[in-house]
């Protein structure tokens, strides 16, 4: 009976880190509530490599967003996320 439950707990277990690690970002982000001047459009990828078409906050536009986020970091407790954009108007 140990046997079994040990393995039940090591599945879930395993099921929730690829859960994790395969969560779609524009998922995530659908499930934050961003302010009323945020708008986000365009979210591809997961929570660890995400490109974002288009940020606006209040007039300003940001085309082009890419983050990454390392595991490493995480278990390092370093959480520094890398933000890159191009193409900024106003």
């Amino acid at each position: 009976m140990k046997k079994h439950v040990a393995i039940v707990a090591i599945f879930l277990v395993l099921y929730g880190v690829f859960v994790i690690a395969l969560m779609p970002a524009n998922w995530l982000v659908g499930q934050i509530k961003l302010p009323s001047n945020v708008a986000v459009a365009g979210v591809e990828g997961s929570i660890w490599q995400t490109n974002i078409s288009q940020v606006k906050v209040d007039d300003i536009v940001i085309n082009n967003v890419e983050s990454s986020l390392s595991l490493r970091d995480i278990v390092r407790r370093y959480t520094d996320v890398g933000i890159f954009y191009g193409k900024f108007s106003q």
